[in-house]
């Protein structure tokens, strides 16, 4: 009876302690479960954290870029509207009906204009990319009908009459003209200034709506 009592003792013992090492063999697999896991999140984490640095600089790059860009742009705009109004201003006399200097000068600020936007217009929206092709068409339509003036100031008259009909005399196109340069296209660009301010978050009108 004893030794039977001394056998399941010991084979108590011996469950106990099985048992107990397979507890101890569980929680290290857990344990060395769990910091795998946390090793592989918190790579994870630094991965992600240094995609973000990286699209932090990319976007802080391209803002520094539209920056330079609006602001180039806006200037060169501001040299378009003097330029054009060098030409369709009425104060310049009888030499307004000659094609010279001050004209080529506009077709110069024209194309550079045009290809400054061309070349950078990835970094702003579509709706901005239209107004800024509106603007531009306006000056070219205004410069084209100053040119088609000065063609029509040299030609002949009949009865003071052009032997090629026209609706308006040169000189009254030129007078149009003239206001347009200093009204119609000086509010473009106003209102140009006043949309890349709301671009670049430094609009006053949009932070009284805001």
């Amino acid at each position: 009876m004893n030794e039977l009592i001394a056998f399941i003792l010991t084979g108590g013992a011996v469950a106990g302690g099985i048992v107990w090492v397979v507890k101890i063999l569980i929680a290290k697999s857990i344990d060395a479960g769990v910091k795998t896991y946390q090793l592989r999140l918190d790579k994870e984490l630094e991965s992600h954290r240094h995609q973000l640095e990286l699209m932090k600089i990319q976007y802080s790059s391209l803002n520094d870029k539209r920056g330079v860009f609006i602001a180039e742009l806006y200037s060169m705009f501001f040299e378009l509207e003097t330029a054009l109004q060098s030409v369709t201003t009425i104060f310049q006399g009888g030499e307004w009906s000659s094609i010279g200097e001050k004209d080529k000068q506009l077709m110069e600020q024209l194309h550079l204009v045009n290809a400054y936007f061309e070349k950078n217009r990835i970094l702003i929206s579509d709706n901005l990319c239209a107004f800024i092709e509106n603007n531009i068409k306006e000056v070219e339509s205004i410069f084209e009908k100053i040119i088609f003036a000065k063609s029509a100031s040299s030609w002949e008259f009949v009865d003071d009459l052009p032997i090629v009909p026209v609706k308006k005399t040169p000189t009254e196109i030129w007078q149009e003209m003239d206001l347009l340069a200093r009204n119609k296209i000086k509010e473009n660009r106003k209102e140009l200034a006043e949309q890349f301010r709301v671009l670049i978050g430094v609009s006053i009108t949009a932070n009284k709506k805001a």
